[in-house]
């Protein structure tokens, strides 16, 4: 019996085929419990909105186009990254007048934590969205809007002699239209970097082979924060950490190339969550890397101001007779249940994510299933406004039946953004592997520093 660890601990980033999706941090969306001003945009005054007409929600969605994350931001996700998330740089609050729309007493700072919940917030009766000073130059309801990421990043790894790399990781366009209220058009294309020693990289790669369209699709919201989506999206499963290359991600296949081409649905108000989605996967997209077949994924769970429990389900089929040979009953079938939660105690937050992957080949004789466990566990600790400390343990074991396929991998490092657009990873790896029984299959141990630039707008 091999010994599973399933503890705490972080990391970052890419040093496989690199083009991450512009991903939002899990951090953020939980730190925006304790950036009230993140929706409500101080200073208040605002009437409440109905249940049924508010937005806000302690996830993605609250400030990314993409429902996994990602990609273009929303009007509050714009507002988070000017206001709440950089150390310096001109803020949208600076354009409103803090006295004009407050009644006499109002508090000045809205907050909730464990001891007195909510405190600070009284509603008024002007409309949000009518106060334009408040968002200043970002537009609370544009009918176009475009955005992009670009990253690159500097690598060393111990025991490689072609270290160190300095590559292009992201540089992504992305495009909004809602002429139409609440019916979104959304396309993200983007270029794809290649570490060239990458053993998994082409040898030669065409110019069209750095160039990837990653989503497009048509989305209409409906009241309570529900939608229906068609077109080519990301996937909605677990918790989507920009690192694509911890266990919970690279090890599922669910890195930066995971996409599909089909339809979803899903429920996310305050504060209960539901989502479902059916898709073809490995089709002729420019970009797509992932083996033909069909896929449906489910997410459910709760979210709350101090916590967040959810559960994630993934089955994949894949089709080989999709393929220029083979009769479609030799492709592998995998089902993945995952659970994963967060703990905020400002200014310490927690999230984590355990998955099982079962995996077999219907109609093979003597064929038994295989599982395999994947585990993430990040903690995060706000220093200051814009400097974030982390620090991440992930831990894979692909077939639980096989000694010396696990491995662990012990992260520390730091967020920071100094200005406005402008985001600095820095990052220390240690991962360990398991001593495999045949000796030339045995893994060195690798140590890595990862330095990573991020502009975004």
């Amino acid at each position: 019996m091999k010994y599973h660890v399933l503890s705490v601990l972080l990391g970052i980033t890419s040093f496989l085929i690199l083009t991450p999706a512009g991903n939002t941090i899990p951090l953020y969306t939980m730190a925006s419990a304790n950036e009230c001003s993140t929706c409500h945009i101080e200073p208040i005054g605002w009437a409440n909105p109905d249940m049924s007409e508010r937005r806000c929600t302690l996830d993605c969605i609250g400030c990314h186009v993409s429902n996994a994350g990602g990609g273009l931001r929303l009007a509050d996700g714009q507002y988070f990254g000017k206001e709440s998330l950089s150390m310096f740089g001109t803020r949208p609050s600076a354009s409103a007048d803090p006295e004009k729309y407050l009644q006499k007493g109002f508090p000045t700072k809205g907050a909730w934590d464990w001891t007195e919940g909510w405190r600070g917030w009284w509603p008024g009766k002007i409309k949000h969205t009518t106060i334009k000073e408040r968002y200043g130059d970002i537009s609370p309801k544009p009918k176009w809007d475009l955005g992009g990421d670009f990253r690159a990043a500097f690598l060393t790894q111990s025991g490689n002699p072609d270290s160190p790399f300095v590559f292009p990781m992201q540089a992504d366009l992305y495009l909004l239209n809602e002429s139409v209220r609440d019916l979104q058009f959304y396309v993200a294309v983007g270029g794809q970097g290649y570490k060239n020693t990458d053993t998994y990289t082409q040898d030669d790669p065409d110019l069209a082979d750095y160039f990837a369209v990653k989503e497009v699709f048509l989305k209409y919201r409906w009241k309570y924060n529900t939608w229906i989506r068609f077109g080519r999206f990301v996937p909605r499963f677990g918790w989507r950490t920009p690192d694509h290359t911890a266990f919970t991600r690279e090890g599922l296949g669910m890195n930066q190339n995971f996409q599909g081409t089909g339809f979803d649905i899903g429920y996310n108000p305050n504060y209960f969550y539901a989502d479902a989605s059916l898709y073809y996967t490995g089709l002729d997209w420019p970009g797509d890397r992932q083996p033909r077949g069909i896929a449906s994924t489910v997410n459910v769970g709760y979210r709350h101001f101090g916590w967040n429990l959810g559960a994630s389900f993934h089955f994949f089929d894949e089709d080989t007779a999709l393929e220029d040979e083979g009769n479609g009953d030799g492709g592998i079938q995998t089902l993945t249940f995952g659970l994963n939660g967060s703990l905020n105690f400002n200014p310490y937050i927690y999230y984590g994510e355990i998955d099982v992957r079962m995996s077999s080949i219907p109609g093979l004789d003597g064929n038994e299933p295989t599982f395999g466990i994947y585990a993430h566990h990040e903690f995060n600790y706000t220093i200051m406004k814009g400097l974030f400390a982390k620090a991440k343990y992930d831990y894979s074991d692909k077939n639980i039946s096989f000694e010396g396929d696990h491995a662990h991998r012990l992260s520390v490092g730091a967020d920071i953004h100094p200005y406005t657009f402008l985001h600095f990873e820095l990052l220390y790896r240690l991962g360990f592997n398991g001593v495999h029984p045949v000796p030339e299959f045995i893994n060195a141990d690798v140590s890595e520093l990862l330095f990573i630039s991020h502009v975004w707008f």
